[in-house]
């Protein structure tokens, strides 16, 4: 009886526990990959939505300008948003400096310069990641 024990073929129970624990091991491996991946892809989504959240704040600037004058672009008209529904998350604020025309960043009153930079900024505060969209509109008739 003993002898027919020794010449069964078949998985000991150790061999079992390291087939086990190795497929465990490529497992981990394989869905530590895939949730970056995923991860990845969604930062893009955000990257994306914000892109277009400065751009239509942008163009509402732009089209201000063009139908009400130059001079109703104020950070004033423009206050910061807190995005509600489906954009929940997305903050975007307006900030509209008159500068220099040879550097378009010093400030400078009067100079006829208006630099617009929308930002977009989204994730929890420890982790916010902002998109900037910025022009430069003009005083001219």
């Amino acid at each position: 009886m003993l002898q027919r024990l020794h010449n069964q073929k078949g998985f000991s129970f150790i061999e079992a526990i390291l087939t086990t624990a190795l497929m465990s091991w490529a497992l981990w491996g394989i869905l530590t990959v895939f949730y970056s991946a995923s991860n990845s892809s969604l930062e893009g989504d955000y990257r994306v939505v914000a892109s277009q959240l400065a751009s239509e704040k942008m163009e509402e600037v732009i089209a201000d300008k063009s139908f009400q004058g130059y001079s109703t672009i104020t950070e004033a008209n423009y206050p910061d948003e807190t995005l509600a529904d489906p954009y929940n998350g997305f903050a975007r604020e307006t900030d509209v400096t008159e500068v220099d025309p040879s550097d378009l960043s010093t400030p400078q009153v009067g100079s006829g310069y208006k630099r617009v930079d929308v930002r977009v900024t989204w994730g929890s505060d420890d982790s916010d990641t902002t998109i900037v969209v910025s022009t430069v509109l003009t005083d001219y008739t």
